[in-house]
């Protein structure tokens, strides 16, 4: 999104610098609506890439794993395309509005991994909960950090 946002507003804004899903504190001239569209856009799932190692995850998990998103319809229909794209037509996907709390899907006994604070925040019935960093998050950047995938910084809630 960065990336995008930094060819729209011809600007150079460092992706650490984010600190919200609105943008609004590097892109004060952007409104929501342009960035619910860019979220939809081709030009966006281009430069989507998988962490290494998780689309082998996902394959031998697959008849285990829901993913769960939020976004617009356009932006869920896109992620759907995107995942079939990618050899993962199988997956099983759950797409809820961005105003409604993941939590009201029950999870209990599962494992629920997000990059968003919030999002583990507010899951209650998840048995074991795993945040992916998050940009900016003043919790996150507190956390006692685990090597997941390539790297990735990971740490274990429960």
């Amino acid at each position: 999104m960065v990336k995008l946002l930094n060819k729209r507003h011809n600007i150079n804004v460092n992706p650490k610098n984010i600190t919200s899903w609105n943008f609004s504190n590097c892109y004060p001239n952007m409104t929501d609506e342009e960035v619910d569209w860019l979220f939809t856009t081709n030009e966006f799932f281009d430069n989507v890439k998988m962490i290494d190692g998780v689309k082998e995850f996902i394959l031998k998990y697959i008849d285990k794993i829901i993913l769960v998103t939020k976004g617009n319809i356009n932006n869920i229909n896109q992620k759907r395309i995107y995942f079939d794209l990618n050899g993962l037509e199988r997956v099983k996907m759950l797409g809820i509005p961005l105003n409604i709390s993941k939590d009201i899907i029950n999870m209990w006994g599962s494992v629920f991994i997000d990059d968003s604070t919030n999002n583990l925040n507010e899951v209650t019935t998840a048995k074991l909960k795993i945040q992916f960093n998050e940009y900016g998050s003043e919790i996150a950047d507190k956390c006692e950090w685990s090597k997941g995938w390539d790297g990735i910084r990971m740490e274990s809630w429960v």
